[in-house]
């Protein structure tokens, strides 16, 4: 997975950028987080004023978009594991001259109709 880089500036950027990184940890702890701690702030003649709200919106969306990845790369193992299991029945099916079928709810569905995502799903009921 690739890394990811916050750089924290302020008053509290220490304390601001060791708790970030701690809600980073505890939310995907695979993921590569490079938190950077800066002393100086930025020069007056570069500095714009900021609304805090929207400030404070933009932080609040970094978790959702945090788990959306984790999610998406989670589906994406699970979608190539799924077909590698699907490969290997239709290879066994195709040599060992059987019939594989994937049941769910007690229907019978040939292993030429089901997809990585049809085996996901039934995974997760």
């Amino acid at each position: 997975m690739s890394a990811i880089s916050f750089a924290f500036s302020g008053d509290d950027a220490a304390v601001a950028a060791d708790e970030f990184k701690a809600v980073c940890a505890q939310l995907e702890p695979d993921l590569n987080v490079t938190v950077a701690r800066s002393s100086a702030a930025p020069s007056e003649a570069g500095r714009k004023s900021i609304d805090p709200v929207a400030v404070g919106a933009l932080i609040a969306a970094i978790p959702p978009a945090l788990l959306a990845i984790a999610d998406l790369a989670d589906r994406i193992k699970k979608r190539r594991a799924a077909q590698k299991l699907i490969d290997d029945a239709k290879h066994l099916q195709s040599t060992k001259k059987v019939q594989i079928h994937l049941l769910v709810e007690n229907v019978a569905t040939p292993l030429e109709k089901v997809t990585a995502d049809i085996l996901i799903e039934t995974a997760n009921r």
